[in-house]
């Protein structure tokens, strides 16, 4: 099961308490919730694509927080997410922190192919007839 990564002093990390001092305690779950939301959703790049704000904040469950576009703002102003030229909302360093997400999504679609590849395998020479060398093996067992 694939998880975020977060650094063990995530909560006394300057970015964090910036965000805390300005926010009020609890404003510091916010940037976890994007990092679970954009794990699920957007594994490659940790990049909102085409999600305006007021999506972005119903989707990954931010509404329950006071001012949630403005402490967004201020992840932004503490370069803990990036605003893309598209003008997309995107995790800082991702790909450095939160890679392994992606690769754990390619791996396991790789042994799901090559498990159903198998099994067709198996069901295929079940319906082949036996051939004559292997009907007189399975008679004389």
């Amino acid at each position: 099961m694939p998880s975020i990564n977060i650094e063990l002093d995530y909560f006394q990390h300057f970015k964090t308490r910036r965000i805390i001092a300005k926010f009020g305690a609890g404003s510091e779950v916010v940037l976890i919730r994007l990092l679970c939301f954009a794990a699920k959703t957007f594994p490659k790049d940790g990049i909102f694509k085409e999600l305006p704000l007021k999506e972005l904040i119903f989707l990954a469950d931010l509404s329950m927080f006071r001012e949630p576009e403005k402490i967004i703002q201020g992840l932004v102003d503490v370069k803990s997410l990036k605003i893309t030229k598209k003008k997309w909302y995107a995790i800082h360093e991702w790909e450095e922190y939160q890679g392994h997400i992606m690769a754990l999504k390619i791996r396991s679609q790789l042994a799901n192919k090559k498990r159903w590849d198998n099994i067709r395998r198996m069901e295929a020479e079940k319906e082949k007839p036996m051939t004559r060398e292997q009907t007189k093996k399975a008679w004389d067992n």
